[in-house]
């Protein structure tokens, strides 16, 4: 008996729906096969994993290996500054440190990936020590295992569910390697996302309200944009931005880099989501 073939899918959850792709190994690199999305009002995990479950179905992919990035549904992220130390001296401050911060979350999954540190040119003391910068992500525990239990259910398999904030510092260090000052903004169904990257490690998150009129969402984005690199140089003692790097579906992105380009007066680069291989 032939085994149907394992697809591979990548998928963005929120509490707007699901919005997946279908992507193949080529060589060295992946191919994206297809697209798939499910707007839907979603409220708790359970619905939103149950509603992967479906959305798998409907195309007819009834084997998969699945990569979830959510955002929403209790997620949370914080960008720490820590003594320096060795990854195992870390881990138990990093989880002390979460539960501190977010006081409200009971059993939750930990993700933390270090950055570089920063340079000297941020504000701080003559000669201290280099600390520690480190993206720190939690999940609440029912959430990760709502995921896996409806996926393995179904005959599916969760490889991987991360934050979006760990999946976009990815793909800036797959697809835009190089230095300076960078925003990486991308317009999502449940409201934009923008993270700004110095020294090779994303320093902060800006999560700005979706727009009241659709119509002048770009012209909307743009100015939350320019506000937020206001701070970065105020934060970061006059970190000019170099560039902004957009990510997104090919429609999503024209009007926004025409716009972006035009207020902030940089370079503008494209990263499609049809074409990341």
């Amino acid at each position: 008996m032939k085994l149907a073939r394992v697809a591979r899918v990548g998928t963005y959850v929120c509490h707007r729906g699901v919005f997946a792709i279908e992507c193949r190994s080529a060589e060295s690199a992946v191919e994206v096969d297809r697209t798939f999305d499910a707007p839907f009002g979603l409220k708790t995990a359970e619905e939103a994993a149950d509603h992967l479950v479906s959305d798998l179905q409907s195309p007819g992919i009834a084997r998969a290996s699945v990569s979830v990035t959510i955002r929403g549904f209790g997620v949370a992220q914080h960008i720490l500054q820590l003594p320096p130390a060795s990854d195992a001296l870390l881990g138990p401050v990093i989880e002390r440190e979460m539960r501190r911060l977010e006081p409200q979350l009971g059993e939750f999954a930990l993700q933390w990936m270090s950055l570089p540190s920063l340079d000297s040119g941020v504000t701080g003391a003559p000669n201290a020590p280099v600390q520690r910068s480190i993206l720190a992500t939690v999940a609440p525990s029912e959430v990760v295992t709502a995921f896996e239990q409806r996926l393995q259910g179904a005959g599916h398999r969760l490889e991987h569910l991360t934050t979006l904030p760990v999946a976009v510092h990815r793909i800036l260090e797959q697809f835009d390697s190089g230095t300076g000052t960078i925003a990486t903004v991308l317009p999502l169904p449940d409201g934009a996302y923008i993270g700004f990257a110095l020294s090779g490690g994303v320093r902060l998150i800006v999560d700005p309200p979706l727009p009241q009129d659709p119509a002048h969402e770009a012209a909307a984005l743009a100015e939350e944009v320019d506000l937020a690199a206001m701070f970065v140089r105020q934060q970061f003692r006059g970190a000019n931005l170099d560039r902004v790097v957009l990510i997104g579906a090919r429609p999503s992105l024209s009007e926004l880099k025409g716009t972006v380009g035009g207020r902030l007066r940089i370079p503008v680069k494209q990263i499609e989501a049809e074409t990341l291989t």
